[in-house]
């Protein structure tokens, strides 16, 4: 499976009879959990100007739509951790700002402290924030 632009790549290999091998199933099964919890992160978005970085060691994917700017955890940095996004720079944002950050969940969403500078954003991933998927996690962040 790879992730790039908002694009997502998944194989499946049907044996010979035509069934598709439970691992396979478990696989596409939670991409489908995924995308409930996160799907304004895919659809209806456009690439961003890069499509991803590696981030603070932890690998990170970029859409975005109309006001808001997703970073995609491939890795999970882990809880209290500040990242730096050295790709969120401020003339790739057209001249507008980051208003607020979000790390999307299923229950309830969570604020995150962060500082956008010239050489790229600092973002503070919470403390005591509940993730549903060990897939990806996600931050919006919402652009003024």
């Amino acid at each position: 499976m790879a992730f790039n632009n908002g694009r997502l790549l998944l194989n499946l290999s049907p044996m010979a009879d035509g069934t598709i091998p439970k691992d396979q199933q478990d696989v596409v099964q939670n991409v489908g959990v995924w995308l409930w919890s996160y799907g304004e992160t895919i659809y209806g978005t456009r690439p961003y100007v890069v499509s991803g970085e590696e981030a603070s060691g932890c690998e990170v994917r970029y859409t975005q739509k109309e006001d808001a700017l997703y970073a995609i955890f491939l890795d999970w940095p882990g809880q209290g951790v500040t990242v730096e996004l050295k790709e969120i720079l401020p003339e790739r944002l057209d001249g507008r700002t980051i208003r607020k950050a979000t790390l999307l969940s299923v229950k309830k969403n969570y604020d995150c402290p962060f500082t956008q500078q010239a050489d790229g954003l600092r973002l503070t991933i919470p403390q005591n924030g509940r993730y549903p998927s060990d897939a990806a996690q996600v931050v919006r962040l919402e652009l003024e």
